[in-house]
């Protein structure tokens, strides 16, 4: 678990550290082969709620009240009503919604262009969850090259699991390389016949349905979820508690009402199967129930919500609603008093497909949260959830570091898949010079991240202060524009001995050199990157540096450092894998995106 503190301090970054040996690659080095993705439903990963709180207590409460909401842009191109919900009204999420056969390239053009105004003013700088409705058959919003065209979930039913999941896992591959991150499927509800789907307007007159039994949508239904999740990107089981014996729609149809759903019933089967393998979302039907709660559609419902989806199920994910903004089913509550239904029933996400109509939902939440203080704890309450979410699929806190290994780099990508930051390496010992330092160095600020250089250090060829200089006419220089962080050394085991030879009184005094010109030159202390087995060998883990440098630990793996260099309170920087998602090695910083900022803007 992360141990952040309470406060960051404006002239002081978070220090400390923990890891292994020879992570970050030398110039003739090879970049290690990326870690398999994960097999559960849940994103693997070193999250933690303490983790996601950093960034939550950073955030104004206007942010946090647009975290809420997930609206609607058509698929093709970006609504300027949308960018008006991110940029005025903060929306922290958005629907890819009609139809595009745009195909995967032109769709993630339109998520590059989606995730650029999610700014520090918009979003206090955590992108935006961009979903689509990617069910198969008849609701498939994206199509065109590079999509398959997904059969219906009635004919992925009859395919085996391990064959259902692995094709979820190439469909889900699609979503992430057009930048969406969530698949708002599988449908969960059980239609209870054949005969009756033509009937049954919402699910079984499209073939949405995985069968006629909860046991095998259950089976059916977690397999594509798995898949998706396989892939990288979050599945919304849905719709709770079912749709599946209604007459009616609730998009067209309003008083639909499902009569013999029981809090009990076997049809909510497929819903705790799905939860006990770990769904990260949940979407709430917005028909009535009259033998649970004949008063309140489900997703207005606490009976519902708060007593079976967070106390039967025992569910911890983000609770999203269906359709606020057009449902006809709705259509008596105005706007703002669905989405305060919605929140106060336990639900976390509200979905309007139309984003004009988000204004008035997010000002009656922003005033009752500003007036009601119990209000007010859900409203945060709902919004951790969202963002450990976000942090389960690597959109928060999530940087790279690069060198020659990795060329010219697509750094608008990198940004569209959650990096914040990055450090290119600019120089090794007192002769090499990266040929596309310029490239990444610039190439990452023209898209919007936070970067630095970095030097790898050779401590027998050339004195500490001699590498500084060498550092600072090449790149490694520093000034507190909030988008530059501090320069960076690197400390790896030298090719001949793992100390270069030197004692830790001799080691420490070469980082002493360096640090103090660094210092010396730019006003700010350099970053150091090590391990701390290197550390403690080299430096008899030493607490020399505690006090001034921050420090940045290659620990790989999904365990945050937890052996820190004495004198140290925690790491600062955490390099958790060499490769990955992101171009180079897989980084995160251990605060938010506002803590960055101000390291990267202070002097020291």
């Amino acid at each position: 678990m992360l141990t952040l503190p309470n406060t960051f301090g404006p002239a002081r970054p978070l220090l400390a550290a923990a890891g292994c040996l020879c992570l970050l690659a030398a110039v003739t080095s090879a970049q290690p082969s990326p870690p398999a993705q994960a097999a559960s439903l849940s994103a693997a990963g070193p999250t933690t709620a303490t983790y996601a709180s950093s960034v939550l207590a950073s955030m104004s409460l206007a942010q946090r009240v647009g975290q809420l909401f997930m609206v609607g842009t058509p698929a093709a191109s970006v609504s300027s009503q949308t960018v008006t919900d991110i940029q005025t009204y903060h929306a922290g999420s958005v629907i890819l919604t009609g139809r595009s056969s745009a195909g995967v390239a032109a769709t993630a053009s339109v998520s590059a262009s989606l995730q650029s105004k999610a700014n520090i003013a918009a979003t206090a700088g955590v992108p935006l969850f961009i979903a689509a409705d990617q069910e198969g058959g008849q609701v498939q919003g994206l199509s065109g090259a590079g999509f398959s065209s997904i059969p219906s979930a009635l004919t992925q039913g009859g395919y085996s699991v391990a064959t259902l999941r692995a094709n979820a896992k190439v469909w889900g591959g699609q979503l992430k390389a057009a930048g969406v991150q969530v698949n708002l499927a599988p449908v969960l509800d059980t239609v209870p016949s054949a005969d009756f789907a033509p009937s049954n307007p919402p699910i079984g007159y499209y073939e949405r349905e995985y069968g006629f039994d909860p046991v095998g949508v259950a089976a059916k239904g977690t397999a594509f979820a798995q898949g998706m999740a396989d892939a990288g990107v979050d599945a919304s089981i849905k719709h709770f508690p079912g749709l599946g014996r209604v007459r009616a729609n609730p998009d067209f149809s309003s008083g639909v009402t499902d009569s013999q759903t029981t809090r009990t019933d076997s049809y909510l089967q497929p819903y705790a199967n799905a939860v006990n393998a770990g769904a990260p979302m949940l979407m709430m039907s917005t028909a009535y129930y009259s033998k649970i709660d004949a008063a309140n559609p489900a997703a207005f419902s606490s009976t519902i919500v708060t007593g079976m989806v967070r106390g039967d199920l025992g569910f911890g994910g983000v609770i999203v609603s269906d359709d606020l903004g057009q449902a006809a089913q709705v259509q008596a509550w105005t706007p703002g008093a669905r989405a305060i239904n919605f929140l106060n029933a336990g639900g976390d996400l509200v979905l309007t497909v139309d984003p004009a109509v988000m204004p008035a939902m997010y000002n009656a939440v922003l005033n009752k949260a500003n007036a009601d203080s119990a209000f007010r704890s859900k409203v945060d309450a709902s919004v951790l959830r969202i963002l450990t979410a976000k942090d389960n699929r690597g959109l928060i806190g999530r940087g790279m570091d690069v060198s020659s290994a990795q060329g010219n780099v697509g750094w608008q990508a990198a940004y569209n898949n959650g990096a914040r930051f990055s450090y290119v390496k600019a120089t090794e010992g007192a002769s090499y010079v990266n040929p596309y330092f310029a490239q990444q160095y610039n190439g990452s600020y023209n898209v919007g991240m936070i970067r630095g250089a970095y030097h790898y250090a050779h401590l027998s060829s050339s004195s500490g202060a001699a590498q500084a200089d060498y550092f600072l006419a090449h790149g490694g220089g520093w000034s507190g524009d909030g988008r530059t962080l501090p320069p960076a050394l690197v400390l790896q085991p030298g090719a001949s001995a793992t100390c270069y030879g030197l004692t830790p009184a001799a080691a420490l005094s070469w980082i002493r050199s360096f640090s103090d010109r660094m210092h010396y030159q730019t006003s700010k202390y350099p970053m150091i990157y090590t391990s701390f087995d290197w550390w403690n060998t080299c430096t008899g883990n030493s607490s020399a540096f505690a006090a001034t440098n921050p420090f940045w630990i290659a620990r790989h793996g999904t365990s945050a450092p937890v052996s820190i260099p004495a004198g140290s309170a925690t790491w600062t920087m955490w390099q958790s894998a060499p490769s990955g998602l992101l171009p180079g090695g897989q980084d995160r910083f251990n605060g938010s995106f506002l803590q960055l900022r101000a390291l990267a803007t202070n002097p020291d």
